[in-house]
C-alpha cells in the first residue's frame, strides 16, 4: 500500500509506468486497424474503378450527344427558309 501511495504522490512516475504498459498493446491495436482499413479499401478497388469507367462513359455520351444534336440542328435550320 505504501509503494503504490509513492507511486501516485511521483507526478511523472504513473504517467511513465502507464505508458510503457499501455504502448505494446496501443501499437498491436494500430496494426490491426491498418490492416482492417486496407483490406477495406482493397475490397472497394472494383467498386471504384466502375464508378470511374461510368463515369468516362458518360462523358462521351454527353460529347457524341452535343455533336449529334449540333449536326441535326444544322441539318433542320438548313431545311427552312431564315426570314
Amino acid at each position: 500500500m505504501e509503494l503504490i501511495n509513492e507511486v501516485i504522490q511521483t507526478p511523472g512516475l504513473l504517467k511513465e509506468i502507464y505508458g510503457d504498459l499501455a504502448k505494446p498493446g496501443v501499437s498491436q491495436v494500430g496494426k490491426a486497424l491498418s490492416t482492417v482499413v486496407g483490406l477495406g479499401n482493397t475490397i472497394l478497388w472494383p467498386v471504384a474503378l466502375l464508378n470511374e469507367r461510368q463515369k468516362y462513359l458518360w462523358k462521351i455520351i454527353s460529347i457524341s450527344t452535343v455533336k449529334d444534336l449540333k449536326i441535326f440542328q444544322k441539318k433542320t435550320l438548313s431545311k427552312f427558309p431564315q426570314r
